[in-house]
Formats: structure tokens, sequence, C-alpha cells
């Protein structure tokens, strides 16, 4: 839930990555890892989405998980790399509009890959 930019009894105005905290609203607190705050104003955090994770406090903004690497849920504060035999590549995390990647896909028939890899490898 969003208010519309509420100015605290101390002056200061509520920004994105924060929150206001309690019910006499005297101070800002940046929202705490895995969440995230892109408005001001703002009441409570959100959760990063899956597919991606927040690894600082105040973030008004949370970063995708890079290839080779996914999250499935959501709220975390650090991707996990996809295992031997899996990838994650952009085709594979993007097609759903996901910002990030949220699973791994298993390599073909023929193809092998080491952990954190964004694409398989052709056996020889």
């Amino acid at each position: 839930m969003h208010v519309e930019s509420q100015w605290l009894t101390l002056g200061a105005a509520l920004t994105q990555g924060d929150w206001e905290d309690g019910d006499d609203r005297t101070r800002c607190v940046g929202c705490g890892m895995g969440k995230w705050q892109p408005g001001e104003g703002a009441i409570s955090c959100i959760d990063v989405p899956d597919g991606t994770f927040g690894n600082a406090t105040g973030l008004a903004l949370y970063a995708p998980c890079d290839h080779g690497f996914h999250q499935p849920l959501a709220g975390q504060t650090k991707c996990e790399p996809c295992e031997a035999g899996l990838f994650a590549d952009a085709s594979a995390c993007f097609e759903d509009n996901i910002p990030g990647c949220t699973r791994c896909t298993p390599c073909g028939p023929g193809q092998y890959s080491n952990s954190s890899q964004s694409a398989c490898t052709d056996c020889e």
C-alpha cells in the first residue's frame, strides 16, 4: 500500500527505499535486505520478486539474477547457481516478463554443463 508523500514530524519526507516506522511517524527506516520500496511516502516495504535479489538495505530497485543463476523465491538476498547439467540464459529467463531467472533449464540430449552456466556444451 502506498500513501501520498507523507511528511514526518521531524520535517523530512519519506524517500524511495524507506518506509515510515511506527504510529508516531517520527523516523524513516530503510527497507531490510530482500525488500524494496519504489514509491515515496510508503508505510511498508515489498519483497523483491522471484528471479531477483536485494542484498542491501534501503533499496528503491532490485537486481535480476545473473545468467547461470536463479532464484525461485521472492524476498531473497542472493541468487543460487544452477547445478551441473542445468543452465540459465536470457531466452529462458526473460520470456515470461520476469526480471531474472526463476529456474534452471536442463541441458538437451548430447549436452552438458558445469555449475553456474548460461549455456550447455555439446558432447564431442
